[in-house]
């Protein structure tokens, strides 16, 4: 490091620092002399784990192996088993005993790790999910249960946490304060985990006997979040590459790199200076004039300043007029706001007058920091790891994205609500102002960017009090009563740690509540009860209608019985082999079903099942060498469909209804000529 950038310029530094990324552990282990850097760097907790287990480190075999553990670097394309061996014989040791005092102690020492930085990442707001950090996150706290299954330890990761949050609290405090969060989280966590290695046992039913390649083995952990020592721990037998998890990171890493894209036409400037921003201070300023400066195919115009709102943050732009032409769009490209118009009457060089559509603009502020006001008070409600995940910001209604470990509950919702209420009844001033990125960093910490990494040396701060304050460039209302009213409308899991809640301020949120009363009163006149009525109406034709379905499951059972007693007087003999072609009234499923259950050993079933359109089904017993995929691609081809499959059992589709008899005698046909020869 050269220079001093925290004042917004260079200043050269009078001592230069060279960082090379040694932090604060080697340091301590060096200083320490202790037999591996885990002993000094995790002190009393890792103290603990060795009581736990009773296991403890050999340090005469330790100061031997560790100058040869580098050796065994994952990373490089080597021959693990071949490294293991030479290590093993540079010590005079059998390999199998080196691996079994090396091996638990590297697993212990990988716990006392990872529950380490899950503990420094839930209480900093991450989450546990199955993308971005959270994914790697999850990651770290599955391979620790995996290794505690695996070696039978009675370790709990929430006490483990705890140990750790005691050791660190003269320099991290802050740690022990989110210790019940963190234990629900892992609560959390864990269940999921068991009920994943039930549906492990299930899987491992259908892989029994088959090869599972090294990219099967990522597949099955990134779709189902099974783990090679899942596999193995219930008697599968696998190749487990040593490099992992190194995979596992790497897939990740080029899946978040094809989500770039662009949204806007890129334009080319020079000499333009940037755009002087005007709604920043006041978002009822509405109205102004400034100079044109470009127009880009007489569609596109760059003024030096403009009040008007680009696309940004998740916020709708602003509508209205420069001078007589109708501005359709804004966006923003670097320091400059561009406005798309339609009918340009003006020129470069002319001062236009910008009239900003006040009705558009009021509602878009008030769903802009109603989003604040809910952020902050579901993090009140639901605790310090809620950030905002996403937003966005219409006329009719908004959306906030937020880390959460569950669904939300109807309470938790309805509390979320009357916390913001509350603060829009305080009627609480709505700060914003610049200041430097160093400053406000120093002031408010990382949560700034929760709405999004901010560029620039100047950031826009945006603060309800202490609920809620992001680096934000929207347009706000300048205290919290001018959002009137907030009702949330929706709460959704839309991914795994990720909550969405819908929500409508100011006017948008009265029409809500007046649509939804008005869908209220015609449900109640539909059921012809009052609206305190309604609930237990709704509850008792819930009911029923499951009791009808159930009945209805059970009378398709009865016909699909007797419809394959009835199939199965209609097989026909041809060589050893028999076969039944026919048509049957049931949908796809159904038709599935019924010509599964009749086939095995050298029995063939052809079948057209007549619903809606037509399912066209063909199954083999495992004794006849025909292809069946043959049969149902050429008959659904015919009936202006198509289909697919494997030789012993293949599916489509048609629709021409017309063709049914021609269908039957094709397939007929085919499956005859197959089983003759």
């Amino acid at each position: 490091m050269q220079y001093d950038i925290r004042q917004g310029s260079l200043k050269e530094l009078e001592i230069k620092v060279l960082d090379m990324g040694m932090g604060q552990e080697r340091p301590a282990w060096f200083t320490h002399a202790t037999g591996t850097s885990y002993d000094v760097v995790f002190g009393s907790a890792m103290e603990k784990l060795y009581r736990a287990t009773s296991l403890r480190p050999e340090q005469n075999i330790l100061k031997e192996f560790i100058p040869y553990s580098g050796l065994l670097n994952i990373d490089e394309d080597i021959d693990i088993e071949k490294v293991w061996n030479s290590i093993a014989e540079k010590l005079e040791l059998d390999v199998s005993a080196l691996r079994a005092r090396v091996l638990p102690l590297s697993a212990l020492y990988s716990i006392s790790d990872h529950s380490r930085s899950l503990l420094v990442a839930l209480s900093d707001g991450v989450l546990p999910s199955n993308s971005g950090g959270g994914y790697n996150l999850r990651v770290l706290l599955r391979r620790s249960l995996d290794f505690i299954n695996k070696y039978s330890w009675d370790i709990d990761l929430s006490q483990v946490c705890e140990w750790h949050a005691s050791y660190l609290k003269p320099q991290y405090p802050e740690l022990i304060e989110h210790l019940s969060e963190v234990d629900e989280i892992l609560a959390v966590e864990k269940r999921k985990y068991r009920d994943t290695r039930k549906k492990a046992k299930r899987i491992i039913t259908k892989l029994k006997d088959k090869e599972v390649t090294p990219e099967g083995l990522i597949n099955l952990y990134d779709s189902q979040g099974i783990s090679p020592e899942m596999l193995l721990s219930h008697g599968l037998k696998i190749e487990l590459p040593q490099d992992f998890f190194l995979r596992l990171a790497e897939r990740h890493e080029k899946n978040r790199a094809r989500k770039k894209e662009k949204k806007f036409r890129e334009f080319v400037f020079e000499g333009i200076p940037k755009t002087e921003i005007l709604y920043y201070s006041d978002y009822l300023l509405l109205e102004f004039k400034a100079k044109v400066l470009k127009i880009i195919d007489n569609k596109y115009v760059i003024l030096d300043k403009t009040a008007f709102y680009p696309t940004s943050g998740g916020q709708a732009s602003d509508r209205g007029y420069l001078n007589n032409s109708r501005v359709t769009d804004v966006f923003k490209q670097g320091g400059m706001v561009i406005h798309r118009l339609k009918d340009i009457d003006f020129s470069e060089g002319d001062t236009v007058a910008g009239k900003i559509d006040a009705s558009r603009r009021i509602q878009l502020t008030q769903h802009h920091t109603a989003t604040h006001i809910i952020n902050g008070a579901a993090r009140q409600i639901l605790g310090e790891h809620i950030w905002q995940a996403g937003a966005e910001k219409t006329t009719e209604k908004a959306r906030l994205d937020i880390t959460h470990y569950k669904s939300l509950t109807q309470e938790e919702v309805d509390a979320i609500e009357d916390r913001a209420n509350e603060i829009i009844a305080h009627a609480i001033p709505v700060e914003n102002y610049i200041r430097k990125r160093n400053v406000a960093e120093a002031q408010y910490g990382f949560r700034l960017y929760q709405g999004g990494a901010v560029p620039g040396m100047d950031i826009r701060v945006v603060k309800i009090d202490d609920i809620d304050v992001e680096a934000c460039g929207g347009t706000h209302l300048k205290n919290t009563s001018k959002a009137r009213l907030i009702s949330i409308i929706s709460s959704t899991k839309i991914q795994d740690g990720v909550v969405r809640l819908e929500f409508a301020a100011g006017k948008a949120a009265f029409r809500y509540i007046k649509k939804r009363d008005r869908l209220l009163s015609e449900s109640s006149e539909v059921l012809s009860v009052n609206s305190e009525q309604l609930p237990e109406s709704v509850r008792r034709f819930f009911r029923e209608w499951k009791e009808q379905r159930k009945e209805i499951q059970r009378l398709k059972q009865e016909i699909a019985e007797l419809r394959k007693a009835d199939l199965k007087h209609q097989f026909r003999k041809i060589n050893n082999a028999e076969y039944v072609v026919a048509e049957i009234d049931a949908d796809i499923e159904e038709s599935i079903k019924t010509a599964r259950g009749l086939v095995a050993g050298e029995k063939a079933v052809f079948l057209l099942g007549i619903d809606d359109k037509i399912s066209v089904v063909g199954a083999r017993g495992e004794k006849l060498g025909l292809n069946m995929a043959e049969i149902v691609i050429e008959v659904a081809r015919l009936l202006g469909g198509g289909g697919g499959g494997k030789p012993e059992f293949a599916q489509g589709a048609g629709k021409r209804k017309d063709r049914i008899k021609e269908a039957l005698k094709l397939a007929e046909s085919m499956l005859r000529e197959k089983l003759k020869n």
